[in-house]
């Protein structure tokens, strides 16, 4: 069986355990593990190779969503320029590897009956679902043709006046699923989306089950599943330890 390489995006000085565990748990299937970075963390798992980022997206090219500040907007547009580039795989650090994953032209899932998730992702380079996710970041003035009319409406007002229509200040998931959706329903390959128990059998509403104690990873998982997500923007904002005999507990003591 030919396994995917693994491509991951990191910015900042420490990836932090949750992180640390779902890299090695890609290795510990036989996975390679490729970790982009501008600067290198202080914690990279041994085994983990190190890649430039600047190589596939430029530093000063880097842009946070302006009201979370978060770094998921760069890391949308990173994960689309290593897919264009022929990469492989692309997962975030908060996905935690069950079962190896085999080489395919397509990997993507449905995380609910309406959305497919990009955290786990791989679209052929060149293909026009991939381009389209690529021309996103492109644009001076996006309208998302998925939105309403009344939002597309005070979007094309603004852009007329010459008022900024910019990605960072729309709604979260915009440069994510909400588009891969759209582009995927458009160049009529939603079937090529796995079911969402392959890679988001934790849908993110469960996601406080990770602190659950009596439960394990198994019981969040089917025998199909690939990748659990831990939803880490769901769950970060919990500061006490996962209690012992959670899933959460399991997943950083194995990763240990």
């Amino acid at each position: 069986m030919q396994i995917e390489t693994i491509n991951a995006f990191w910015i900042g000085p420490n990836l932090g355990a949750m992180s640390i565990a779902c890299l090695r748990s890609f290795m510990r299937h036989g996975h390679r593990v490729v970790l982009h970075v501008y600067d290198e963390p202080c914690d990279v798992p041994l085994g983990v190779e190190l890649a430039d980022a600047a190589k596939l997206l430029p530093r000063d090219q880097i842009r946070r969503y302006r009201k979370s500040g978060s770094h998921a907007f760069a890391a949308n547009q990173f994960r689309y320029e290593a897919l264009a580039a022929g990469a492989g795989l692309y997962v975030d650090c908060d996905c935690y590897c069950v079962r190896p994953i085999e080489v395919s032209d397509y990997i993507m899932g449905w995380e609910s009956h309406s959305h497919i998730c990009n955290a786990v992702l791989k679209l052929p380079p060149g293909s026009p679902l991939l381009e389209e996710m690529r021309a996103i970041y492109g644009k001076k003035a996006f309208i998302p043709p998925w939105a309403s009319r009344k939002i597309r409406r005070k979007y094309r007002l603004r852009a007329a006046i010459g008022l900024p229509v910019g990605l960072p200040d729309m709604e979260w998931g915009t440069t994510g699923p909400l588009a891969l959706t759209h582009y995927a329903r458009h160049h009529g390959v939603l079937d090529r989306a796995s079911p969402p128990d392959f890679f988001y059998s934790l849908a993110p509403g469960h996601a406080n089950l990770l602190f659950e104690p009596g439960l394990t990873i198994e019981d969040l998982t089917t025998p199909r599943t690939r990748i659990v997500h831990l939803w880490n923007e769901f769950t970060r904002h919990i500061n006490a330890p996962p209690p012992d005999g959670s899933p959460l507990a399991q997943i950083l003591t194995e990763g240990s």
